[in-house]
């Protein structure tokens, strides 16, 4: 009987004892980075990837897809310490000669012990610029307009924002709202690249409420230090500020008012018209320190991927006031499409990717300083010669320069049609520069334009096809954005990225969207123009059309637009 309480007793004390959980030891080492001429030590934990470390270093490496191993972009080269053999998305990803040079995927790598690697694709850095006039409509709003903001107020200035937030760059402009002059223009890069270049990418991470504040977050903060920007080139007070309007494609305003991201990722919801208002924009204009009661508004997108930016351009070229038939196409990750047959506006969005904008490109950048924006080629000669923005050292291509390239590749008979190089480029690519860095074009950004552009020419060809447009009646095609600013209308067409057309009637526009922004700050029936608009509009969902496959397949090839045959096709 004594053993026995005694073996219930100690059984009682060792289930209320709490268990003992042996804490795995972390092990940390170094890992040696080295980039241009540059190096530095960090200290790493066993079990993370690489990647997650330039995250945490603030080194931002070249990456589409947030470090999912998607994009293949994270180039760096092991210098020393064993590392375990390439995996099946390195290998995907990357070429023999690459793999022999001991070249891996960062996001794919996660050290067990000290190694030192050389980074190979930074992200080039590119700071806030001034706005230059030829990137915007020229605009000068009517006297009626500023009546308005100068009547009734002893203030010496009353001064308003239009934003362009766009998937690559932040746009803003400041204008004093009472004698209608632009005093100054910023552009930055848009911080949610961190989080993937692509829309599809940043929604998915989106999903999650954590993340869906953490992107809000920084966009907000972007915003803010582009505010302060503007004031200080201007010379003015962030509390003067009284009005700000806010334009861009569905998924960055749902990104920034932080709501409704896993309604894009729907297809349900991609006709219709989606709130992105956020909830409290009185707390965004005190965290700003903008005046107080200064109205923050998003200006409403139209449909599904088709946003506010395209509402904007539309106002900022009149499209539906053109006598002949018209087409608007604003190049850019999220590329959207207009086109006017004299009594509807046809409109539809594609996923361009981030190959117009250059930084989807291994060897690609934004067009900022540094950036090759042009590139010619003469008969019989192998090198291209390049245009640098600045004037300084060459950092890398925009998309425009990407166009030039790959139309003189084909005119030189150097890349097919179908995208594939000539026997003496299909190993190395295409060197374009060795120092200060090597500029190597490969296949996989051949690739990447084709689909981007495949896309695109799908959208133009679809609302050609279902509007019933004959070739003859199109009279204008207006190009906008960043990548339309310093396009080779020759090289474009060439290629089949914009219907073949007299290049005198293609104008290139530059930001419409921040434009149409402009007019819109000055508008006092801004809601009543845009709903007498979007009565105009026939929204066209690609995702849905039977023969967008077929579509894409055709415009991949590196060859003129085919225009289409038969008569208006209705929904």
């Amino acid at each position: 009987m004594r053993f026995c309480e005694y073996a219930r007793k100690k059984l009682s004390s060792f289930r209320k004892r709490k268990p003992q959980i042996r804490q795995a030891r972390k092990i940390v080492f170094q890992i040696h980075l080295h980039w241009d001429d540059q190096h530095s030590s960090y200290p790493f934990e066993a079990g993370k990837s690489l990647f997650s470390l330039f995250e945490t270093a603030g080194i931002e490496i070249l990456s589409d897809c947030g470090g999912t191993g998607t994009c293949g972009l994270c180039l760096v080269q092991i210098l020393a310490g064993e590392l375990p053999a390439p995996n099946p998305i390195e290998r995907k990803h990357l070429t023999k000669t690459q793999l022999a040079q001991n070249i891996r995927l960062a996001c794919q790598l996660s050290p067990k012990q000290e190694v030192s690697l050389r980074i190979l694709s930074r992200r080039a850095p590119v700071a806030w610029r001034n706005l230059k006039p030829r990137e915007v409509p020229d605009f000068q709003p009517n006297a009626k307009a500023l009546e308005h903001w100068a009547r009734g107020t002893q203030k010496p200035q009353r001064l308003g924002v239009a934003i362009d937030l766009g998937t690559t760059h932040l746009c803003l402009s400041l204008w004093d709202l009472s004698k209608g002059q632009r005093l100054a223009g910023r552009v930055g890069l848009n911080p949610q690249f961190t989080f993937g270049s692509d829309i599809m990418t940043r929604l998915a991470a989106a999903s999650t409420e954590q993340t869906a504040k953490a992107i809000s977050r920084i966009t907000r903060a972007a915003i803010a230090e582009g505010l302060k920007q503007l004031v200080k080139k201007a010379n003015c007070k962030l509390y003067q500020i009284e009005q700000l309007l806010i334009v861009g494609n569905t998924a960055m305003l749902v990104l920034l008012s932080g709501r409704k991201a896993n309604q894009l990722l729907d297809p349900n919801y991609w006709a219709q018209f989606l709130d992105c208002q956020p909830l409290n924009t009185h707390a965004w204009a005190k965290n700003w320190g903008l005046a107080e009661g200064c109205i923050i508004e998003l200006l409403p997108p139209l449909a599904g991927f088709v946003g506010s930016d395209l509402l904007a351009g539309l106002l900022a070229t009149q499209l539906d006031g053109q006598t002949g038939g018209a087409l608007l196409v604003d190049f850019g990750t999220n590329s959207e499409i207009a086109l006017w047959d004299g009594k509807s506006l046809w409109v539809t969005s594609a996923a361009g990717g981030p190959a117009f904008e250059g930084s989807g490109i291994s060897c690609g950048m934004p067009a900022g300083a540094g950036a090759a924006w042009r590139a010619e080629i003469k008969a019989g000669e192998k090198e291209f010669s390049l245009e640098v923005i600045g004037k300084g050292e060459l950092k890398g291509i925009s998309g425009s320069a990407l166009v030039d390239i790959i139309a003189g590749l084909v005119k030189t008979g150097r890349l097919r049609a179908n995208g594939l190089f000539h026997a003496d480029l299909a190993q190395t690519g295409l060197k374009l520069a060795e120092k200060p860095r090597e500029i190597i074009l490969q296949k996989r950004d051949i690739d990447l334009f084709q689909r981007a552009k495949a896309a695109v020419g799908a959208g133009i060809v679809t609302l050609l096809q279902k509007s019933g447009l004959q070739k003859s009646a199109l009279e204008q095609i207006y190009i906008s954005g960043a990548f339309g600013s310093f396009l080779q209308v020759e090289s474009a067409q060439q290629i089949g990225l914009i219907p073949e057309l007299d290049p005198g009637k293609v104008k290139l526009c530059g930001n419409t969207a921040l434009g149409g922004c402009e007019q819109q700050l000055f508008a006092a029936n801004r809601q009543e123009k845009a709903k007498a608009l979007k009565q105009k509009i026939r929204y066209f969902n690609l995702a849905q059309h039977p023969e967008f496959e077929s579509l894409f397949f055709e415009n991949l090839f590196l060859r003129p637009m085919k225009w289409p045959e038969g008569e208006r096709n209705e929904f």
